[in-house]
């Protein structure tokens, strides 16, 4: 395995087979890092045919994949609830929150722009980074300053954002660390960059995998740990200054198991184990004033600049 892009292990912990919703094995696997427990996606097929399919099959290029009475909720709650309150309970719910009132903010993979939009309408000048041009086009007609990753109109001078936000995009990248390691600059000294990741160290992977739904093939390329995330955040000159976990239901990766082996013990087992998840993740939503790692299907990090890096 190349160097892991958290801890730079190059030892292979467990190699995991993929599957599809409909459990039919995929051509590739994921290789687990034995020291930090990042896993990376390595496949057996061209990935170009795939990126090919890439804008066909992936929701957030387009703007029918979200519920406009969803977004208006959002909307409503950044609007009108104290951002001090917001910090304190939303976590549980919410990946994305403002570390301020407005200011200047970069959605990097910002889609058809359904977050810029919110942001927006709060009084933040907003920016984007997206591969799509579909998106692209999407995001400009509702007044977004929105750029083709890479594209030389793409760039941002130094210390211009307040906050760069990066929901569940990082999965997705080659390069995690030069991604990183590029958008540091850009950001003020005092902004804030928020990080989402779908969290391969919680529970749901550890009984789910390989049919955990955030393996996702072929859209994510590496599953991140907040053990993994810790060093690869040091290593681009971040430091963590918040760190939440959001849960979420299980059943999709369930349902990825059911394709594969519809009936017998194994199966009914797994299934009764998932049903005390449910309700695990249920009780931790309504009462616990934090979620823990090991229920967080999600891991949310707000990170500053350091003074090295």
């Amino acid at each position: 395995m190349d160097p892991c892009p958290g801890c730079g292990g190059t030892t292979i912990a467990v190699r995991l087979p993929l599957y599809d919703e409909h459990g039919r094995t995929l051509p590739g696997e994921a290789l687990v890092c034995d020291g930090c427990g990042i896993a990376r996606t390595r496949y057996t097929v061209d990935i170009r045919s795939l990126e090919r399919e890439y804008a066909n099959t992936y929701y957030s290029y387009s703007m029918e994949g979200y519920d406009p009475s969803r977004l208006r909720l959002k909307r409503a709650f950044h609007s009108y609830i104290p951002l001090t309150i917001r910090r304190t309970i939303a976590r549980r719910w919410l990946t994305m929150l403002p570390p301020r009132r407005t200011g200047v903010v970069l959605d990097v993979g910002c889609g058809a722009g359904a977050s810029l939009d919110i942001w927006k309408s709060l009084g933040w000048n907003t920016y984007g980074l997206e591969i799509d041009q579909g998106a692209i086009d999407a995001c400009r007609t509702k007044g977004h300053a929105v750029y083709r990753a890479g594209s030389p109109e793409g760039q941002f001078s130094e210390a211009m954002f307040d906050w760069i936000t990066m929901d569940n995009v990082l999965e997705h990248l080659d390069d995690p660390r030069a991604t990183l390691r590029a958008l540091r600059p850009l950001l003020k000294p005092d902004g804030v960059l928020t990080i989402c990741v779908p969290n391969f160290g919680a529970r749901d992977a550890a009984l789910l995998a390989p049919y955990w739904a955030a393996l996702d093939f072929p859209h994510h390329r590496f599953h991140f740990t907040t053990k993994g995330l810790r060093p690869l955040l040091e290593a681009c000159g971040f430091a963590i200054t918040d760190l939440a976990y959001q849960p979420r239901f299980v059943a999709k990766s369930l349902l990825v198991h059911a394709g594969r082996r519809e009936s017998g013990p194994e199966f009914e087992g797994l299934a009764r184990r998932v049903k005390r998840l449910h309700f695990r993740k249920l009780a931790a939503l309504a009462l616990a004033p934090k979620i823990s790692e090991e229920d967080g299907f999600f891991i949310t990090l707000d990170v500053r600049r350091t003074a090295a890096g």
